[in-house]
């Protein structure tokens, strides 16, 4: 919890507004007991002693040996409210801790009491069979409303915002009429959606709060996909899901699609071993690391069958214990995977080179600090990836030789995405990639800079400069691509002079950012007829100023999108010409260092573009 947080809880329990007083709580009609707590002014009844909430109680992290408990309540208008307890003597402490405990099931050690574990709720045939008709065809308007259709017969409100949400999506975006229904459905979700969640927020997930509007902080919206089920949920490692209640999960979450875990206590095995993530078709894994014997397990697991895309983001114990996923059956089912860095040496890479396991496999992406030309080469090679379009392997040793390889790939002439960012590669290696042949190429990233590993060292990729880069801008294939990354590479008003020169390419996205351009290599790119294309563009961490700003206010950007200059001096003189200028229209984000445009050109930006545009670092 921030100081600021810390604070504002601490001034409203000296100013008196949270003096305890004994509750009997009820969470929909079940009592979790009298606890000392916090006095409800808000309730319906401020004076009664029966309590009622919505959810059971969220505990913070300690901080300072304190910690503070959360919850949501509902107001006498029957709005939610958040309701904060930071227990300042020692009974109020024991009597949050009690009330923690009893209302999640747990011993006075935190761990579950199976004797007041409550039983899981069980569903009807019929309501798993219309479950399963959602999952089998998501896109489809009509097994949404036949389910909704089924819980309004049991006057289930949820039902009402199923069909709701089926309305808004087949009215035209900013009409009146969607305007009117969406405001209508998030009211009702306010008013019933702790009781849609509670599966989830008994097992410690919270849909989005503010400090900063503690009685609008309880979304349950925030939950639901735009078509009105739960489809994608960020486990976090404060969630009550493994190992106890898993199958509440995703009883309380019946049509997840695509999970994310952060939890550095569970492990790949832990994970493949729940039969629910059969319903799982994107999984990002970020978990404690795992030994062969665990990917081993991961491997061979049977519930991992619906998998479409995998990342796994951090480094196993055991190097090569990733390898083992190359005999994964499912592994011929996946169209995206991610692997973490430092996981794989040559030897592991050539495993999956070998496996034919990946022959369905677009996108590969990799941070593999361990591979060398050997293991980048064995992939190039393979006839099992000739599908792939998408090859990011950063951070990698890798020199010419893996580069030419590259050039003369398999899988060379369906590749769209490149990305080489953090590879130390030279002059010899830019000339072999730009002599490849990539006719499907729309996006390269060769990004260089610092990055940190999984240890928390520091790796340093020296600037490339423009010596390096200037065969790439030259080659063939260049003209056509639509998304180009030079971030931290030591580019200079050389390359920038360079960029300009290609006329008319195709570039819709363009980063630049932590170079060393100044205001004449600014107002040179600016000068380009292909800058009129772009929708994204970042100049942040350069060391131009007010004119190169100037420049980009002039620029013809009629269809851009996103503009960074953060960490750029513009002045404020640059941030009134920004503010200024005719082109900017559709300008959806902008970045800029507050301590650098001043009060005066901030206000300007904000008066032009709004707060929901400009942020100022």
């Amino acid at each position: 919890m921030g100081l600021y947080r810390w604070a504002l809880l601490r001034v409203a329990g000296i100013m008196g507004l949270l003096k305890p007083r004994r509750y009997r709580v009820t969470l929909f009609g079940e009592s979790l007991g009298t606890y000392l707590m916090p006095r409800g002014h808000h309730l319906a009844n401020p004076n009664g002693e029966n309590r009622p909430v919505l959810t059971r109680p969220f505990k913070s992290s300690p901080v300072l040996e304190q910690f503070y408990l959360y919850w949501v309540e509902q107001k006498a208008d029957g709005a939610a409210i958040m309701v904060h307890w930071v227990p300042e003597t020692p009974d109020e402490t024991e009597s949050a801790h009690r009330f923690f405990n009893g209302a999640h099931g747990l011993r006075a050690d935190g761990t579950p009491d199976p004797a007041k574990q409550q039983p899981l709720p069980a569903r009807t045939s019929e309501e798993l069979r219309l479950i399963a008709a959602v999952r089998a065809d998501p896109d489809a308007e009509q097994p949404y409303l036949d389910y909704a259709k089924f819980l309004s017969a049991k006057r289930d409100t949820y039902g009402e915002y199923l069909r709701m949400t089926c309305e808004v999506v087949k009215l035209p975006e900013g009409s009146p009429q969607r305007e009117k229904l969406e405001e209508k459905r998030f009211e009702y979700a306010q008013k019933h959606g702790a009781r849609w969640t509670v599966g989830l927020t008994d097992l410690n997930f919270f849909p989005g709060f503010s400090f900063a509007q503690p009685e609008n902080a309880f979304y349950a919206e925030n939950f639901f996909s735009k078509k009105g089920v739960i489809e994608e949920i960020d486990l976090h490692c404060e969630a009550n899901v493994f190992p106890h209640n898993t199958a509440r999960f995703f009883h309380a979450a019946p049509f997840l699609r695509r999970l994310s875990i952060n939890n550095l206590d569970i492990t790949v095995a832990d994970v493949g071993a729940v039969p629910q993530m059969a319903q799982i078709e994107s999984l990002n894994l970020m978990i404690g690391g795992g030994t062969a014997d665990d990917f081993r397990r991961f491997a061979a697991s049977e519930n991992l069958g619906g998998l479409r895309t995998l990342a796994i983001s951090y480094s196993p114990a055991e190097p090569d214990g990733i390898a083992h996923l190359a005999d994964a059956k499912w592994l011929l089912q996946l169209n995206s995977l991610t692997l973490p860095c430092g996981s794989l040496s040559d030897d592991g890479i050539e495993a999956f080179a070998d496996s034919p396991n990946i022959a369905n496999l677009r996108v590969l992406i990799g941070a593999m600090r361990n591979l060398t030309d050997r293991g980048a080469g064995a992939l190039c090679r393979t006839p099992h990836a000739a599908r792939l379009t998408t090859y990011y392997l950063d951070r990698c040793p890798i020199t010419s030789a893996a580069l030419s390889a590259l050039a003369t790939a398999t899988f060379a002439p369906r590749l769209e995405r490149i990305g080489l960012s953090s590879c130390p590669f030279d002059v010899a290696g830019a000339r072999a990639l730009a002599g490849g042949a990539f006719p499907a190429l729309q996006s390269l990233s060769v990004s260089g800079g610092e990055w940190y590993d999984q240890y928390g060292e520091v790796h340093r990729v020296p600037p490339y400069g423009d010596e390096v880069l200037a065969p790439l801008l030259a080659a063939p294939w260049f003209p056509a691509l639509t998304h180009l990354d030079l971030s931290s590479t030591g580019a200079t008003d050389v390359t920038a002079r360079a960029l300009a020169a290609r006329g008319c390419c195709a570039v819709r996205g363009l980063s630049l950012h932590g170079n060393q351009l100044t205001d004449a290599g600014v107002s040179a790119l600016m000068g380009s007829k292909y800058v009129t294309k772009l929708t994204q563009l970042s100049l942040a961490s350069n060391p131009f100023g007010t004119a190169g700003a100037k420049a980009v206010a002039d620029a013809p950007m009629t269809d851009l999108e996103d503009l960074n200059l953060s960490d750029v001096k513009i002045g404020p003189a640059g941030a009134k010409a920004l503010a200024a200028s005719p082109h900017l229209k559709k300008l959806k984000k902008l970045s800029v260092s507050e301590e650098h445009v001043g009060l005066a050109g901030r206000e300007a930006l904000m008066k032009r573009f709004g707060n929901e545009v400009v942020t100022c670092y």
